[in-house]
């Protein structure tokens, strides 16, 4: 059929509805809903664009419904054609609108000219109020100087000059008396003037003052909005892919129904909805796209509080979700699954024995060991260092592709392109039809299980499993946070590296006075959990978006209230003079605690951070909770008394006291727990070590009891408590004990060492 018959329609993973994302230790896999696509009669082709590089593409998967048959699946890992600015378009330039107009026009300055302007006028009224005083006072005297002059003759007219003398003196009166009069008024209004110039001034200044802060704040404010969009930026910038996935899908609108597999290179038909209405023209479908990606999981974090009053505590069960993909899965269902820690090494061969043969061969000064043969095989050997899981061949090849190709000086999308050779080295790995699975947790994990053993050995073992687990996590999770610099690049340059969030935990007790008593505890809803065989899963509440990130976000899943923690001390005061408090806590609820760190809460206390051990639901874990020191713990030097016996075979002796002297100083919880310390072991037939005291310890498993109360601690020394002896192998005394509150107890060992006087004891 030709191409121009084929009607093509394209969606955006953007815009593409997440339906739900299952999150697993490891990895997460998506399912995205496209509803209501338009089909034509005949051949259509959709084509969805946009999938994570991250995605595994044997994993992508579409299923639909509705009258139509898909024909094809195609899956393509392409260069990513969208641009960046046009994606994630900046607002700055509507941030800044009329900033620059602040300073254009100022009224404060109209009305300072208005105030001076009036200051110059009344100082003008003033000067012409002055001069006219000045000119009334003028007149007045020339009338006196007159009238002074005319004494040696008399004027003709003396009525008339008198009366002219008058009215002219009157006038220069009444001039100088008004203008006294404007003059005082004009001062008044100069006075008043004059303050409200200082005063506007003082005015004029606050207020710029004031505006200048105002500005400055802004400034600040606009700083950070600029800084926060560049962090932003930069964020975004982390996770824009170079190259993208495209899943081109075929389907027949007129093609008879043929059931098969809706993977590549196969034919499947959408299952129709449940009406029945029949076809005519145009017809609607909608299609469900699944994969599987790397770099999105999910870690357990655990608030573990203890009360060693009544010995009950409370465990907070919390998931810590991350997402470093190029993909933002917005208001999806959210499932937690722990299927990948039940069940690891998916793909691994199985080991088999190969028969062992053993010989015997010349000694010689190289082999002084006559039986290293029969120790470990060559086969044991090889197998251990050449077996171990190595990493994912597809996550390096990927990586390589994806990470580390430079960018062009243009902005051109050429620089998205591969080299000939580096396409060559690529196309096997998109061609093959299998691909390797990207490592999963290391099957040490699985042992974890073993924790559960009641014997020390099987503990210590676990133990030693757990802390290469551990190893082996915290390097996926740092592969995870480095995934997004080396499969993602930007299209705006080199971007700055992630910035620690620290692992700084802090644990916050509901029941703390840091929250007002009248208020209710702020609630926080809980995750629904089912379990299916050695999987559990764990549905969040509500919908959530999830966008990448290099912070994890966290969500509770339930809280585990324990109601009988055993609380026990272990002391080794031949090394320490301290007292250990452990932790034997049981799962009494019906979920599996997975390994994860744990932030540790002793009465109200935070005293840090722990590792929590893989614990079956039922089953139990130790957790050391460090020293205490309500419990005083004195060891005393070793006194020696040396003597010699025998007369024809002179034998020397030695007798050596260590005495443990331990004081509980609560004055309500009797203490208990095991107290360690050893004598030498003599590998000499001629050298005898033998146990003083406590008494009757002469054959490894013999028990007796030990210990005595302190003088002066109690009226009553019968009543400290109690201790029992115990000799175990390799020359170790275990004292089991128990003292009340307040009270003390002292441990004695002596022991006494015998050999000839011709020789001296030495360490071997």
């Amino acid at each position: 059929m030709a191409d121009e018959t084929i009607h093509k329609q394209e969606f955006n993973l953007r815009n593409v509805e997440t339906k739900s994302v299952t999150l697993y230790p490891t990895r997460a896999q998506v399912v995205r809903d496209i509803k209501n696509i338009t089909l034509r009669p005949g051949s259509n082709q959709i084509t969805i664009y946009g999938l994570t590089p991250t995605a595994d593409e044997n994993s992508i998967k579409v299923d639909g419904k509705g009258s139509a048959t898909i024909t094809d699946i195609t899956v393509e890992l392409i260069p990513n054609s969208e641009s960046f600015h046009e994606v994630y378009q900046s607002d700055s330039e509507d941030d800044d609108v009329d900033d620059s107009n602040e300073d254009e026009t100022d009224p404060d300055n109209d009305r300072f000219n208005a105030l001076v302007k009036k200051r110059r006028d009344i100082d003008e009224d003033l000067a012409k109020a002055n001069e006219e005083t000045n000119v009334g006072a003028t007149q007045m005297s020339i009338l006196t100087s007159f009238a002074e002059s005319i004494k040696e003759g008399r004027p003709d007219d003396l009525s008339a000059f008198i009366s002219t003398h008058r009215l002219e003196r009157k006038r220069a009166y009444e001039l100088v008396f008004e203008s006294d009069k404007r003059v005082k008024a004009l001062e008044k209004q100069r006075d008043s003037s004059k303050r409200e110039v200082s005063k506007f001034i003082k005015t004029i200044k606050k207020a710029r003052l004031q505006a200048a802060k105002l500005k400055e704040r802004k400034q600040r404010a606009r700083e950070e909005r600029d800084a926060g969009k560049r962090r932003s930026t930069e964020e975004r910038n982390k996770f824009w892919p170079r190259k993208v996935y495209r899943v081109v899908v075929s389907l027949d609108t007129n093609s008879s129904p043929t059931p098969a597999s809706s993977r590549r290179g196969s034919i499947d038909t959408v299952g129709k909805p449940v009406s029945d209405e029949p076809f005519a023209g145009e017809s609607s479908i909608s299609l469900s796209v699944s994969y599987i990606t790397s770099c999105a999981a999910w870690t357990p974090r655990y608030d573990l509080s203890l009360n060693t009053t009544n010995n009950t505590g409370l465990i907070t069960y919390r998931a810590e979700l991350g997402n470093t993909t190029s993909e933002t899965w917005k208001d999806t269902k959210v499932i937690l699954s722990t299927s990948q820690t039940a069940s690891q090494g998916l793909g691994e061969p199985i080991p088999s024995m190969v028969p062992w043969h053993i010989k015997l061969d010349k000694k010689t000064k190289s082999n002084n060991d006559t039986t290293i043969g029969a120790v470990l095989s060559h086969h044991e050997r090889t197998y251990k260092t050449t077996a171990s899981p190595s990493s994912n061949q597809a996550d390096v090849s990927r990586s390589m592709l994806f990470g580390f190709w430079p960018e062009p000086a243009s902005p051109q999308p050429q620089g998205f392109k591969v080299s000939g050779q580096a396409r060559q080295k690529a196309a096997p790995t998109r061609a093959a039809p299998t691909r390797a699975a990207p490592t999963m947790v290391a099957p040490t994990m699985a042992a974890a299980h073993m924790a559960a053993a009641q014997t020390a050995a099987m503990q210590l073992q676990a133990q030693r499993q757990q802390q290469a687990g551990q190893q082996v996590q915290q390097q996926q999770m740092a592969q995870l946070q480095q995934s997004g610099g080396a499969i993602f690049d930007s299209a705006m340059g080199e971007s700055e590296e992630a910035e620690e969030t620290g692992d700084s935990f802090a644990f916050w007790d509901a029941g703390t006075d840091t929250m007002a008593p009248s208020l209710p505890a702020l609630a926080t809803p809980e995750s629904t959990w089912s379990e299916s065989g050695l999987t559990a899963t764990y549905d969040l509440p509500g919908l959530r978006t999830i966008a990448p990130s290099h912070t994890t976000r966290r969500q509770k899943i339930a809280s585990i209230h324990l109601k009988n923690v055993n609380l026990s001390y272990l002391m080794v005061p031949k090394l320490r003079a301290a007292a250990f408090l452990k932790a034997r806590i049981y799962n009494t609820s019906s979920v599996t605690l997975l390994r994860g760190p744990c932030g540790l809460t002793l009465d109200g206390s935070f005293l840090g951070n722990t590792t929590l051990p893989r614990c079956s639901a039922g089953d139990f874990f130790r957790l050391n909770l460090g020293v205490d020191p309500s419990v005083s713990v004195v060891y005393s030097k070793p006194a020696v008394k040396r003597t010699q016996t025998g007369v024809l075979q002179r034998e020397g002796s030695g007798i050596y006291t260590r005495t443990c002297t331990i004081t509980n100083t609560n004055v309500s919880r009797v203490i208990e727990g095991m107290v360690i310390d050893q004598i030498p072991v003599s590998e000499d037939q001629r050298l005898r070590v033998e146990i003083l005291r406590p008494t009757g310890l002469s054959h490894e498993g013999d028990t007796r009891a030990a210990g005595a109360g302190l003088p002066g601690v109690g009226k009553e020394l019968d009543k400290w408590g109690k201790a029992t002896a115990r000799l175990k192998n390799d020359g170790e005394i275990w004292w089991d004990i128990s003292i009340e509150p307040g009270r003390g107890a002292q441990l004695v060992l002596e022991y006494e060492t015998k050999f000839p006087t011709t020789d001296v004891v030495v360490e071997v």
